[in-house]
């Protein structure tokens, strides 16, 4: 089945991880039409080649494989492959994650339902589980951009949009996808949010401790990405600087549980 869906998969020295997360989209109940995965210059190219290499033999989707040259981050690397997608939609995935088993098909049938959107989204379970899980798309409801300056709803693994959007993520390798959902909501493009897990952290990953390192750099990330959206508007520019003080207080009640 054709279902005008591709999937950009992001990997950074992930080959130990990203079987499960193709496996986690070739398994889908509907299918995607193809599958781009994008390596950021890792060390581990080799294996991940020979993982897709046997894969392909077996799946019913194209997984196509780009190398990059240099190490350029996640923003420009899902912009260099998403660039080269003719799909009507486009889903992200990083390596170390994996789709709940109907999580494309939920998608499909809330955009058949409320065509006004340009994404619909949902939460990332970070539990030790697996992909035989579904999603339930019960409660579901609309983002803005007010709510979104406090609190960054989407993660990226859970994103599935219209591929005719001009906004792209950003170059940062921090706060990248923050500010690509925030750049949508400032022109007035629409974000659906399902109020459940449908995409999760793999189990096997340790990219939740690695992150934990870096949240003074996830800070700054934000800090910039909330900067840069101040306006004319002395209303806006009040939400915004209220976000970045909501946010510096998160962040140093972070830094004590530590």
């Amino acid at each position: 089945m054709n279902n005008k869906i591709t999937v950009v998969i992001t990997t950074y020295n992930n080959s130990n991880l990203i079987k499960d997360c193709l496996l986690s989209v070739i398994k889908q109940t509907y299918l995607p039409e193809s599958i781009i995965v994008i390596d950021d210059f890792s060390v581990d190219i080799e294996i991940t080649k020979k993982i897709i290499n046997s894969l392909n033999k077996i799946s019913q989707i194209k997984i196509q494989l780009i190398v990059n040259k240099k190490n350029i981050g996640p923003g420009l690397s899902r912009n260099k492959a998403w660039n080269l997608v003719e799909t009507e939609f486009v889903a992200f995935l990083d390596a170390d994650d994996i789709f709940y088993k109907n999580k494309l098909e939920c998608q499909i049938k809330l955009f058949k339902k409320f065509p006004k959107f340009s994404m619909i989204a949902g939460k990332k379970n970070f539990s030790t589980i697996n992909n035989i899980y579904k999603c339930d798309i019960s409660i579901i409801k609309k983002l803005s951009f007010n709510k979104m300056l406090f609190f960054n709803y989407v993660a990226t693994s859970t994103v599935l949009l219209k591929n005719n959007i001009k906004q792209r993520f950003s170059n940062s390798y921090y706060a990248e996808d923050y500010k690509l959902w925030l750049l949508m909501l400032n022109k007035n493009k629409e974000i659906l949010f399902i109020d459940s897990n449908i995409s999760a952290q793999n189990f096997n990953s340790d990219n939740k401790e690695k992150l934990s390192l870096n949240i003074f750099s996830m800070e700054i990330g934000i800090q910039k990405t909330l900067s840069s959206f101040y306006s004319n508007n002395f209303k806006i520019n009040f939400l915004i600087f209220s976000s970045q003080l909501f946010s510096i207080l998160k962040f140093i009640q972070r830094c004590f549980k530590k």
